[in-house]
């Protein structure tokens, strides 16, 4: 863990996770994940709260694809996500 966390992961990696949900969300792809971010802000979660719930589900995928070299497997993520806002979040 670094000195300073947002969420337990480092703060620059938590803006560009956020930023990639919000890229998802302007172009409506996947559409699950503005579906999550609405059930969840439903929920209660802020709007700001969600999309970073949603940033951190992204964190093995990443890890995956700059580490193992995986392609980013969007199926796993959509269904995942989904699991999640049907939880109300872990």
């Amino acid at each position: 863990m670094s000195p300073i966390d947002i969420n337990g992961i480092n703060p620059v990696l938590h803006v560009l996770l956020e930023a990639v949900v919000e890229k998802q969300l302007q172009d409506k792809n996947p559409p699950e994940t503005k579906e999550t971010v609405e059930r969840l802000v439903k929920e209660g979660f802020s709007g700001h709260a969600a999309r970073a719930a949603l940033a951190s589900l992204l964190i093995p995928y990443i890890f995956k694809a700059l580490k193992e070299k995986e392609p980013f497997n969007e199926e796993s993520f959509v269904n995942r996500a989904g699991a999640y806002a049907r939880k109300g979040g872990v």
